[in-house]
């Protein structure tokens, strides 16, 4: 099966994108493009803080997929991202980030490692 490129460049995703599918958390608009139906801030907070991919091995820089796979500017991720991520900000993260992670928690417990080995195996396939 064929993925977009954000698929390779985050396997966590790609394991994580089956339930963002079936929450409709994301919607998939063409075979490269989803739709992320929840805050901006929810979407630039959960690749930083619970991929966590290495920028260095990412062709085009970290945001670049991303950018490309969900048609939002990479700049506007990057700026709403340090409004939550710096260690003096006020803010709070986002309740639907919050709710996002809380859930994807419980969908994580319930994978098999075997199951996320043949996830990830459908990948390269």
């Amino acid at each position: 099966m064929n993925y977009p490129d954000i698929h390779g460049d985050f396997p966590v995703f790609h394991v994580d994108h089956y339930y963002f599918l079936e929450s409709g958390i994301i919607k998939k608009i063409t075979p490269d493009q989803y739709e992320w139906t929840k805050s901006k801030s929810s979407l630039a907070l959960y690749f930083r803080k619970n991929v966590r991919a290495d920028d260095s091995i990412i062709q085009g820089g970290f945001w670049q997929g991303i950018e490309k796979t969900f048609n939002l500017k990479r700049g506007t991720l990057a700026r709403l991202y340090n409004l939550y991520n710096h260690p003096y900000s006020p803010r709070k993260y986002p309740r639907d980030y919050v709710d996002i992670i809380n859930q994807l928690e419980i969908y994580r417990e319930g994978l098999t490692e075997q199951k996320i080995i043949d996830l990830i195996k459908d990948l390269f396939l």
